[in-house]
């Protein structure tokens, strides 16, 4: 099963509609990739740090 698939899955277990779940899903992980990506461009963890804080930031409003 894709990332983004066992994700979403995991959102609508919360409660979460399937179209809610699928689109936060996709954030998830394009915020994770994003920020894996600068973090090895830039050698240092901040934008991995800070994409994680958008992700939890983002599923406390959503929440």
């Amino acid at each position: 099963m894709r990332l983004r698939a066992v994700i979403a899955t995991g959102l609508q277990r919360e409660g979460r509609s399937a179209e809610d779940a699928e689109r936060m899903a996709f954030a998830i992980v394009a915020a994770y990739e994003g920020g894996l990506l600068q973090a090895r461009v830039s050698g240092r963890v901040e934008p991995m740090v800070d994409a994680c804080r958008y992700v939890l930031d983002l599923m406390r409003v959503r929440a």
